[in-house]
């Protein structure tokens, strides 16, 4: 039995424990938050023996460590610690799996080192005059909640951005540009591969939205242009340049897959100080004319010195989120998957409407799931400030009724294609 004896909940815990002074430290799980938490703990003069990882195959020669199968965890001793690193399912999976083998490491939750170690460096790095300065790329890969960290806080107070009144606060906006895409990923969590008639916003209409938002919203820590596949829309600059020009928005992330050539004007744009592209570049389940594309496109971007944050999505897993039955919760347990849900907090908005989540959006595009009253907002509304506020208060969302998320999806590889005749034929649990 894994011993979780160590608790870490002030950096001076982390500090001050055997942690730093530990023969050395086995992260489980290689993903984004592995890495994270690899570099923070290198940072601090921790010594990084390995990472355990179902996938350490695909990964061994990729990483800055050896990557290890997660049987490995029984040659550990009690000199060594283990930080368990994903989010709240992935977690939950491997301490499960821990419970099942016998060994002596001591174990330490990966998330609380985030959440509490690396924020209390970033919030020294940002008023720091050493040159060592917070930026937002850190931001968009770390798992921190944006708007409750002090480092962002303090870099966004530096330059200006400030809450605007006392309304609500958001981490995070996703702004859905267009529902049309060059990928069909039948587990795309805004369903595009689903969508019978997509449509592509207009500036207008997205301009229009931005300053609902900004207006009445107090703070919004990133605004997300997602989609579909953002480089699509030929008013991507324009609403990057606008969005900009809100001093109550922390700054700007574009999610790409990298198969579209983005225009000089898009570049341009891209390459501005609160810009961040988060650049998906599959490979495995993509044609080989894609990945050309997409290495070109890579290519174009570091050449302009973009700010991308490119993960290796080959080697992490999805969840089969496509499930839009009547779970049977009781309001207790509703509450405890809208707390844990890597997704609960990720707003959408599309044509005017802002929703719960990306499930949520989904459901309501693909008539799955019906409108609850006070679990979306309409941005015309009279009563915007409000509801907005009253939003973000939130505890049980019924839409959670209808969502496997976050322990019981099951994992799938990432951007698995589908073709349009079995999209259009696909039955949705």
């Amino acid at each position: 039995m894994v011993k979780k004896n160590i608790k870490i909940e002030r950096y001076s815990d982390l500090l001050r424990s055997e942690f730093v002074a530990c023969h050395g430290v086995y992260i489980y799980g290689a993903g984004v938050s592995g890495r994270l938490i690899s570099e923070f703990l290198s940072s601090q003069g921790v010594r990084i023996l390995g990472y355990l990882d179902k996938n350490f195959e695909l990964l061994g020669g990729l990483l800055d460590h050896k990557v290890f199968s997660p049987d490995h965890v029984i040659n550990l001793s009690e000199t060594d610690f283990l930080v368990v690193s994903g989010n709240p399912s992935t977690r939950l999976d491997i301490l499960r799996n821990l419970d099942s083998l016998s060994n002596s490491a001591r174990c330490v939750d990966g998330l609380s080192i985030l959440e509490i170690g690396k924020e209390t460096l970033c919030a020294e790095n940002a008023t720091s005059s050493s040159g060592n300065r917070v930026s937002f790329k850190d931001c968009a890969v770390c798992y921190n909640s944006e708007t409750s960290c002090r480092g962002f806080l303090e870099k966004c107070n530096s330059m200006g951005l400030i809450k605007k009144h006392e309304g609500a606060v958001f981490p995070l906006i996703g702004y859905i540009l267009g529902q049309k895409c060059t990928l069909n990923c039948e587990h795309c969590c805004e369903g595009v591969p689903y969508i019978t008639k997509p449509s592509i916003s207009d500036a207008g209409s997205i301009i229009r939205d931005i300053d609902l938002l900004s207006e009445n919203a107090a703070f919004i820590g990133r605004l997300e242009f997602i989609g579909g596949e953002p480089f699509l829309n030929k008013a991507l600059p324009e609403v990057i340049d606008y969005a900009l020009t809100k001093n109550n928005i922390g700054y700007v992330l574009i999610f790409t897959n990298g198969t579209v050539m983005p225009s000089q004007e898009i570049i341009n744009q891209l390459t501005r100080e609160r810009v961040v592209v988060n650049f998906s570049a599959y490979k495995k389940t993509v044609s080989n004319k894609l990945q050309e594309i997409i290495a070109r496109v890579k290519n174009i971007l570091d050449d302009n010195k973009v700010d991308l944050t490119v993960y290796n999505p080959d080697a992490r897993s999805w969840f089969d989120g496509n499930f839009f039955s009547h779970r049977g919760a009781s309001e207790v347990q509703l509450e405890n998957y809208y707390q844990e849900c890597f997704m609960g907090g990720c707003r959408r908005v599309f044509e005017g409407v802002l929703y719960l989540c990306p499930h949520q959006y989904t459901g309501r595009q693909l008539g799955l799931l019906k409108e609850i009253q006070g679990e979306q907002v309409f941005l015309n509304s009279s009563n915007l400030r409000q509801e907005l506020i009253d939003i973000q208060r939130l505890r049980a969302p019924s839409t959670c009724q209808y969502c496997n998320l976050p322990f019981n999806a099951q994992e799938v590889s990432p951007a698995i294609q589908i073709s349009a005749k079995a999209a259009k034929y696909y039955i949705f649990k």
